[in-house]
Order: structure tokens, then C-alpha cells, then sequence
């Protein structure tokens, strides 16, 4: 989100941001399903997905994105670090990516995890409105 709202001017096309970091926010505020979470875990494309179809539907946006994954320091219920996935949609398409950042970079840490995220993020974004305009 503060790379987007850093940008004078923002407002005018950024609904707004949700850091839903626990299990019970992503279910209380992006309808999540438990089942989903119980399944696949919070370390999931399924749970990206359902992330961003919930934001879509919440912020009542023309685009959202989601993701969730592990930025360490160390590895989470055993996925790794640098482990991300990304969902971005609109109202007729879905880009999911699953990020593995530890296979592209030598050296991770949390800040690069957090800051690498949020760049991939905002490119897949640029992909999606991209695809918009052929459509």
C-alpha cells in the first residue's frame, strides 16, 4: 500500500488497503473460508485467491490484489521463507503467482522479502490492466 499511496494524487484511484495478518481477519474481513484455511493452509494460493475475490467484492474496487506468505526470518509451519503468493483480479480475470524468492536471491531477509512482495505485486497489477486494454 505506501508504495501506491506515497504518490500525490493516489486517492484518486486507490480505494484503500487491508493488512489482514491473522487467520481470523482474513475470514471476519475477506470472507476466507475456514475450510480453505483448514485445507490448504494460510500459505496458500487458494487462501491468495479467496484474499483478493474478497477485497474485490469489499472495497467495491475495479482491481484487487493479495497475498500471503512467509517473510521470516525463519520458515513458517514448514513452508520457506521468501515463499509468496500472489492474487491479482478484476471482475473477469485472475493472475496468481507463487513467488519463491530464496531461488532467486542468495541472501533474504525479511525487509527484501516484504519490499521484492510488494514490487512483484504492483507488476502484476501492471500485467492485469495491461491484458484489460486488449480485452
Amino acid at each position: 500500500m505506501e508504495l501506491v499511496t506515497r504518490v500525490a494524487g493516489a486517492s484518486g484511484m486507490f480505494c484503500g488497503g487491508l493488512c489482514s495478518y491473522s487467520e481470523e481477519i482474513k475470514m471476519k474481513l475477506l470472507g476466507v473460508k475456514k475450510e480453505t484455511l483448514d485445507k490448504f493452509s494460510v500459505y496458500s494460493a487458494e487462501t491468495a485467491s479467496e484474499m483478493s475475490a474478497g477485497a474485490l467484492e469489499r472495497f467495491a474496487c475495479d482491481v484487487a490484489a493479495a497475498v500471503t506468505g512467509v517473510a521470516g526470518p525463519g520458515d513458517d509451519k514448514g513452508v520457506r521463507a521468501g515463499t509468496v503468493y500472489v492474487s491479482v483480479r478484476d471482475r473477469q480475470r485472475e493472475i496468481s503467482k507463487t513467488l519463491r524468492l530464496y531461488e532467486e536471491y542468495e541472501k533474504l531477509d525479511r525487509d527484501m522479502i516484504r519490499s521484492l512482495t510488494a514490487l512483484r505485486t504492483l507488476e502484476t497489477v501492471l500485467e492485469l490492466l495491461e491484458t484489460r486494454k486488449e480485452r
